[in-house]
């Protein structure tokens, strides 16, 4: 798990996520990447990038949540990696 104080600029994170597997009552457990933009000096947020969209600030509850550490596939269903 990730804490403000730990990160550093250009570095990348990573967040698990359920989705749904398109129009069906499946679901997976996705990988998204996170690349830090911007550390506030004082720690109260980050501005970072979540899955190459526009970067927005994020606070401590959503860091909380990042890993540091990619992490490996449990297995795949229907061809797609599920962690």
């Amino acid at each position: 798990m990730a804490t403000i104080s730990k990160l550093k600029p250009e570095q990348v994170v990573y967040e698990r996520r359920r989705q749904k597997m398109g129009n069906t009552t499946m679901s997976r457990t996705a990988l998204y990447n996170i690349r830090i933009i911007e550390v506030d000096p004082e720690g109260q947020f980050v501005t970072a990038s979540w899955n190459g969209n526009t970067p927005r600030k994020f606070r401590e509850a959503d860091v909380k949540k990042w890993l540091v550490n990619k992490p490996e596939p449990k297995g795949s269903s229907h061809g797609m990696p599920n962690y």
